[in-house]
């Protein structure tokens, strides 16, 4: 079902004058922020971002403007004219003129987007490149919940109580991962081009790693794809610390952020591989979650082992 790390081979239309969309899908916090970077340091791809914020039905009613990340309302490329010129008909047609490319990256991550805007109006003739973005289960966990949840290094917990409600709390989260890969998977056309990319992968080895994807799109690889720092990015929405290391500045204010992940962002000036789960997490907690089935059960189903530092990763 998944096409791991397939070159394009030639099929139904020919790509060369087509609009071609990489279409991002992952969970929160699965590392697609810095995916997006990556690709939109290649001189021939326009990194959007999280593109279905600009036709969210409710956009009027946020607390936030919906704009571009870096320039907010005053970016001379997402203009207002531009956001509000935007229909979901000819939406990727509309940015790919704004924006002079015939490549877009679309990190909008869900199935359900994607299905509804590739299947309207003259989005049907776009080229579409599925990239499924995975984090290895306990990484991503301890994302999860430490900026869903509020959660503390174990160190700072000593009570039964608060030890039995973090044990549910993972496992409630472990249990929705599961359950929205499962879907993703069985949602997802067999005749689309295909890629599973690991974040762990590309926060390493970003060149090496794209270079399937850049294969299906017919261009060549450049090495700026390793350099995500180097340019200022145009993207909408995206994760407050990949646009901390870029800026220097924290969306919405520091205040509201986890004090593991301030500090994690704060000491780096580059890629780096996210491992704040060592300090979330107890030795016990985390031995707790790899004799659980649901844990080894998801690992296996994204294809990793269940501890994060073996070097017999699955393919």
């Amino acid at each position: 079902m998944i096409h791991v790390d397939q070159p394009y081979v030639s099929g139904i239309r020919d790509r060369a004058d087509s609009l071609q969309v990489i279409c991002v899908m992952g969970m929160a916090y699965s590392g697609s922020t810095l995916l997006n970077y990556c690709l939109d340091g290649h001189p021939r791809i326009f990194g959007g971002g999280e593109l279905h914020w600009l036709l969210a039905p409710d956009k009027a009613s946020f607390d936030w403007d919906v704009a571009c990340t870096n320039c907010g309302t005053g970016c001379p490329y997402w203009t207002k004219n531009l956001i509000n010129s935007l229909s979901l008909e000819t939406f990727y047609q509309g940015i790919a003129r704004a924006f002079s490319t015939s490549i877009i990256v679309d990190t909008s991550k869900e199935w359900d987007w994607f299905g509804r805007v590739l299947h309207t109006g003259a989005n049907r003739e776009v080229m579409p490149i599925l990239l499924v973005l995975t984090k290895h289960p306990l990484r991503h966990l301890a994302s999860h919940l430490a900026n869903k949840e509020a959660f503390s290094p174990a160190s700072q917990h000593v009570s039964r109580w608060s030890g039995l409600r973090r044990q549910f709390l993972m496992r409630k989260y472990v249990a929705r991962f599961h359950r929205w890969y499962q879907r993703l998977f069985s949602l997802m056309p067999s005749d689309y081009i295909t890629h599973r990319v690991r974040y762990e992968d590309v926060a390493e080895r970003p060149w090496e790693t794209l270079a399937p994807v850049m294969s299906s799109l017919r261009v060549e690889n450049s090495p700026l794809v390793s350099q995500p720092y180097r340019f200022v990015h145009h993207q909408i929405g995206g994760n407050a610390g990949t646009h901390f290391i870029a800026t220097k500045n924290w969306l919405g204010g520091e205040s509201d952020v986890h004090a593991l992940r301030r500090a994690q962002y704060q000491r780096s000036d580059g890629m780096f591989l996210d491992n704040k789960y060592q300090q979330l997490f107890s030795a016990s907690e985390i031995k707790y979650l790899f004799r659980d089935y649901k844990y080894r059960n998801l690992c296996e189903l994204l294809g990793y082992d269940t501890d994060p530092l073996s070097t017999n990763r699955r393919s």
